[in-house]
C-alpha cells in the first residue's frame, strides 16, 4: 500500500459538553490553504473522552448528525449497559438551539 500525502487539514473544536462519565467533543475538519486533491467537503467527528483517552464514535456533515451517528455507533457497540453520552450531548445542544 502506498501512501501519499494529498493536502492538510484544519481540526477545531466547535462543540463539547460535558457528560456523566467524561466530555463529548465535535471537531470541525476543514480543508486548509494547501489542501492540495481533497475533494471532499468539510466535515465532523463526535469523540468521546474518558479518563485520558478519546475515541472516535461518529462523523457527518453537521455537528447534530455527527452526534447522532456517534449515538447509534455507541447503543451498537455498548448497548444499553452503560449511559450513552452522545445521547446526553445531543439533547444539551438541542437544549441550547432553542434559547
Amino acid at each position: 500500500m502506498m501512501e501519499e500525502v494529498i493536502g492538510k487539514l484544519i481540526v477545531k473544536v466547535v462543540f463539547f459538553r460535558r457528560v456523566s462519565d467524561g466530555v463529548v467533543f465535535v471537531y470541525k475538519m476543514e480543508k486548509g490553504d494547501d489542501s492540495g486533491d481533497i475533494f471532499f467537503k468539510d466535515f465532523y467527528i463526535a469523540t468521546y473522552e474518558a479518563m485520558r483517552s478519546e475515541e472516535v464514535w461518529g462523523v457527518g456533515y453537521s455537528v447534530e448528525l455527527a452526534l447522532e451517528n456517534a449515538k447509534r455507533e455507541w447503543e451498537k457497540e455498548m448497548g444499553e449497559d452503560y449511559p450513552n453520552p452522545f445521547e446526553e450531548a445531543l439533547k444539551k445542544l438541542k437544549e441550547s438551539n432553542k434559547a
